[in-house]
């Protein structure tokens, strides 16, 4: 069970945005993310930035296909559905680019940190 524990809080802390994105297109998906977040201690501030723009693009993403996809997608409603999640996709992993790029600007003696083994300072 720790095991599992870390491998998902090792997922979230690499690709955090992603997963919450995706998750929201998921049966299930979001109520897994969500508590995996929520017991390995996820920031909060910052599951709640990226859970509002995940329920904000799944809810533009649902008017979107009923007004759009649904008079130009009618014979083919999976289509629609895949374009939904790919834009999700393509939407997580440039959050996580940008927070990545983000932290290192800004905190570069943290990212030394993280790529030095521990008790071995750097040279």
């Amino acid at each position: 069970m720790r095991r599992t524990i870390e491998w998902a809080q090792a997922g979230l802390d690499r690709r955090g945005a992603s997963l919450i994105l995706i998750a929201r297109y998921i049966p299930v998906g979001r109520v897994a993310v969500n508590l995996t977040a929520g017991a390995t201690r996820y920031p909060p501030r910052r599951f709640v930035p990226l859970a509002l723009v995940a329920a904000a693009a799944w809810a533009a993403y649902s008017v979107g296909i009923g007004l759009i996809a649904g008079t130009w997608l009618r014979e083919q409603p999976l289509l629609g559905a895949a374009i939904g999640a790919g834009i999700a996709i393509v939407l997580g992993i440039a959050i996580d680019r940008v927070i990545a790029l983000r932290q290192r600007s800004l905190s570069p003696e943290a990212e030394r940190t993280r790529t030095e083994p521990a008790g071995i300072p750097a040279s």
